[in-house]
């Protein structure tokens, strides 16, 4: 199995285990009682939990830890750095503007 594989393999996991926690938190708006909720609830949450840690086991700490700050709720609206952006307009912090010579008109 090549790199890409290897890569959309685990992201697809991944993704799999983020619909059973999604279909987790909606099941109390299922029309399921007793028994069969409490049943469901549990596939749902040990299914979810497993594909997260084969996906992270299949992708690497590396890709893990990459994604982890992405997917952070504290991370969402940072600024981020500049050197992460694509732009060519310099930042306001580079342009130096108190060594600009001071000219007198008589």
């Amino acid at each position: 199995m090549n790199a890409k594989q290897r890569k959309t393999l685990g992201i697809s996991l991944f993704i799999i285990s983020t619909i059973f926690w999604l279909l987790l938190f909606s099941l109390p708006l299922l029309p399921f009682k007793g028994k069969m909720l409490i049943t469901a609830g549990t596939i749902c949450f040990v299914m979810g939990e497993i594909l997260f840690y084969l996906s992270v086991f299949v992708l690497g700490r590396e890709i893990y830890a990459k994604y982890k700050t992405r997917l952070h709720p504290r991370n969402w609206f940072k600024k981020k750095p500049q050197h992460l952006n694509n732009s060519a307009e310099p930042v306001n912090s580079e342009i130096n503007t108190t060594d600009t010579p001071k000219t007198s008109h008589s």
